[in-house]
């Protein structure tokens, strides 16, 4: 079912989400092996909780919201009760030093800082003069009473658990207090600032409202003709601080699908087999990284395996230029490509899980024989463009025909216009304020 919205923010686009599917998985992550999730219903609970908390707690509608911590679902329900709170999410790399951290946090203005763990939160603490602004640090994981010392009369300290259990309490004291906050939302509140890299100089933070983040999730959604269901399952691990991996975390909102957060890249691979996701959004490198080992693989194999690979890249290639030019493989060429298929394709397809019907690449160029090769092996790559000036996406291969090597068409209401001098001039209501 489309989702339709009037008045466009995220407050609404999850409460008609939650209406929808109540009872469907929502999130997910891998524990122990097992991956678990929390339905709709319990999902919509947790941010609740999550939300009346932060209200209670001192977050201001209109207060900079910062978040530092690698990408796990607790950052993203505490992003999703910060919009629900009408706070500004400020996302900051896990990566980045306590320098560039503090850069932004103070640029920001930043009063809340959601921290990861003692290692992040140090190099918070090394930075403690030029934070004027910061009066809150909620810690994702329990930092040690050694950390907790250094900062404990500067700002005030909240633990996630304690969050939960301040949000549990007022929702019992305010029961309205969510409907009204949501209703209370406007399309031209500011919903995040997305710090750029800073490759021309410091950092420059986009200024994203309200409506240009639900408009890019709608048009995503209009590009897409209801080919992505509630059926599907993703494995998200992209970073939350990058708009990509923001906007494949706010995908179910708009689909109604699974998403399930991985352990960490470095397990990747593990969690596919486990998760069996049917939609993956990454970027080339993880694509690259793949297909490497896959031809290492075969360099090192035995002489009928090379030759047996060989032989199934080119009857697939065959099969394929036919397809590509409008033209009906011969029934030799259909049967070589079936054997070819259940020789060697077959088993790169299943270690993606054996579930994957597209791949979504973004972020940078991927070699188009990165994108013909998976092709092959029954992997569809939906190739496309954003930055974060447009809120990630803002082209994409259509799903009908994909041409390795472009971005595809615009999506939605995007409309692109090239100045006499080459630049790329885009149009479209998800934009960047």
């Amino acid at each position: 079912m489309m989702i339709t919205l009037t008045t466009k923010t995220i407050g609404r686009l999850f409460q008609k989400r939650i209406s929808l599917t109540p009872d469907r998985p929502a999130i997910g992550w891998v524990e122990n092996s097992e991956v678990k999730h929390l339905t709709f219903n319990q999902y919509k609970d947790i941010i609740n909780t999550l939300t009346a908390a932060l209200n209670k707690s001192g977050v201001q509608v209109g207060d900079k919201f910062g978040i530092l911590a690698q990408t796990s679902k607790e950052w993203h329900l505490i992003d999703m009760a910060a919009l629900l709170a009408r706070a500004v999410v400020i996302p900051v790399y896990h990566t980045y030093t306590g320098k560039e951290a503090s850069f932004i946090l103070n640029h920001s203005e930043c009063s809340t800082l959601v921290v990861e763990n003692d290692r992040q939160m140090e190099k918070i603490i090394s930075h403690l003069s030029e934070l004027p602004h910061l009066k809150n640090i909620i810690a994702l994981n329990d930092f040690s009473e050694e950390t907790i010392k250094k900062f404990r009369n500067k700002w005030n300290y909240l633990t996630y658990k304690e969050l939960i259990k301040l949000g549990n309490e007022e929702i019992k004291n305010n029961p309205d207090l969510i409907n009204n906050l949501i209703e209370g939302q406007s399309p031209d509140d500011m919903a995040s600032i997305v710090y750029t890299s800073g490759t021309t100089g410091d950092p420059k933070g986009a200024v994203i409202t309200q409506h240009g983040l639900t408009m890019m999730l709608l048009n995503v959604q209009k590009s897409t003709y209801g080919a992505f269901t509630p059926e599907d399952r993703t494995l998200t691990f992209l970073p939350l601080s990058h708009v990509l991996g923001r906007a494949d975390s706010f995908f179910p909102l708009l689909f109604g699908w699974e998403g399930v957060y991985a352990e960490s890249i470095d397990k990747l691979v593990d969690n596919i087999s486990l998760v069996k996701p049917t939609i993956m959004i990454a970027v080339p490198r993880i694509f690259e990284k793949i297909y490497g080992k896959i031809m290492e693989q075969v360099e090192d194999g035995s002489f009928a395996k090379k030759k047996a690979f060989e032989w199934a890249t080119y009857a697939a290639k065959k099969y394929f230029d036919k397809i590509d030019r409008d033209l009906s493989p011969t029934t030799t060429e259909i049967l070589e490509y079936k054997l070819a298929y259940k020789i060697v394709f077959s088993k790169i397809y299943e270690r993606f899980g054996g579930h994957v019907r597209f791949f979504v690449s973004g972020g940078a160029p991927l070699a188009p024989e990165i994108i013909t090769f998976l092709r092959y092996a029954g992997l569809t790559v939906l190739e496309g463009y954003g930055l974060t000036e447009t809120i990630a996406p803002c082209c994409l291969n259509p799903l009908s025909k994909q041409v390795a090597g472009t971005v595809g068409r615009p999506i939605g209401d995007v409309e692109f216009k090239f100045a006499a001098d080459g630049e790329i001039l885009i149009k479209s209501e998800a934009l960047f304020k």
